[in-house]
This record gives C-alpha cells, sequence and structure tokens, in this order.
C-alpha cells in the first residue's frame, strides 16, 4: 500500500513539475531544434579608391605646397557643404537652388588647420571639362564661389596659380 501511494505522489509531482517547468516543450524544442535564422541580405556595395590616378598626383603636388603655409587639404567635398542656400520664403525656390548644388564636388579645398574653414577652392580640369554640360557646370559652380566670396582655381595640373593665391594670402611657416 506504501508503494502506491509513493508512486501516485511522484506521478502527482512529476505531473505538477511538468506544468511549472514545461518539460515537454523543452524536450521538442531539443529534438526539433528552431531554424537557424535567416541569412544576412548580401551587401550590394564595395568599398572605392577615393582620388583618381590624375587627382592623386596632382594632390601629391600639391600637399607640400599647402604644407609650407600650415594650411591642410581635404578632397572631393561637396559644393553644398561649402555653401548654403539663402533663407528665402519660396520653399520650392530653396529646394530648386539646394539641388543644384547638392550633388557637385569640389576636387580639392584648402582649409585653415583653426576653424576648417575653406579658403580657396580648386577643381582639377581634364579633357571631360571640355563636354558641354561639364562646361556649363563649370560656370555654375564658378558662378556660385564668385557669388558667396570663395576663390576658385581651375587648373590642368599645375600649381603656379595656387602658389600665387597663397603667397598673396598667407605666410609660409
Amino acid at each position: 500500500m506504501e508503494t502506491i501511494w509513493l508512486l501516485l505522489f511522484l506521478v502527482v509531482i512529476l505531473v505538477f513539475s511538468n506544468k511549472f517547468f514545461n518539460f515537454t516543450d523543452m524536450i521538442k524544442k531539443y529534438r526539433n531544434p528552431p531554424p537557424p535564422p535567416p541569412p544576412e541580405p548580401e551587401c550590394l556595395y564595395q568599398k572605392r579608391i577615393l582620388l583618381t590616378k590624375n587627382e592623386h598626383n596632382f594632390y601629391q603636388k600639391l600637399k607640400p605646397l599647402v604644407d609650407e603655409y600650415g594650411l591642410h587639404i581635404i578632397v572631393k567635398t561637396r559644393l553644398a557643404d561649402l555653401v548654403e542656400v539663402k533663407p528665402l520664403d519660396d520653399k520650392s525656390k530653396w529646394a530648386e537652388c539646394f539641388n543644384k548644388i547638392k550633388s557637385k564636388h569640389i576636387d580639392f579645398v584648402i582649409t585653415e588647420p583653426d576653424e576648417m574653414t575653406a579658403e580657396c577652392l580648386i577643381e582639377l580640369q581634364d579633357s571631360s571639362h571640355d563636354e558641354p554640360d561639364r562646361i556649363e557646370r563649370d560656370k555654375f559652380v564658378k558662378s556660385v564661389c564668385d557669388g558667396t566670396g570663395l576663390p576658385i582655381i581651375m587648373t590642368y595640373g599645375e600649381t603656379d596659380e595656387i602658389e600665387k593665391y597663397l603667397d598673396e594670402n598667407w605666410e609660409k611657416l
């Protein structure tokens, strides 16, 4: 009789334990683990070299010159990071003006080191700038720079004009 009570007691304990600790679910999970998470989507981007070979060669010539004046060179800067559209009541006109500068980049920006203010912009020219759309783009960029007082030098890779500008506006270290 005692063994029956003991067995009955064990059965009750097992039933309640299963209710509270969910042993059945644990066994099911062990036997049938959840599927692995889906793989991450494939990245559709790859890194690229920042400067073209021509730009890099020019940078190598420009850097020692700019270093003589204690200035810095920033490359491929968005025009919209250098100038901004004046506040306008006409929001669509403002957006139109912003859209004209948001995707245009300046090849090299000479900055002073403390405030990182743009002191001179440099556009490296090549044969692609002889195309009609590039001529229009260069005219537009030049007019924006002239209108905001930002000096811009268009060069085919010579540094004479840049050196003259630096000599006239900065002291060598």
